[in-house]
């Protein structure tokens, strides 16, 4: 799923804003943040995931 989406967007398919925003609101864990360059949130900044 990841692939077609990310697909999606490498051709213009889909706005890189609107993903990024996606990516915003649903990711948590830090490590998956630092994949797409966002900052880690407050309340994982302590080693929790």
């Amino acid at each position: 799923v990841g692939a077609a989406i990310l697909a999606k967007v490498e051709r213009g398919e889909w706005p890189h804003d609107k993903f990024m925003a996606l990516m915003e609101a649903a990711l948590t864990r830090a490590d998956d943040r630092a994949l797409f360059d966002l900052p880690v949130r407050p309340e994982n900044s302590q080693g929790g995931q």
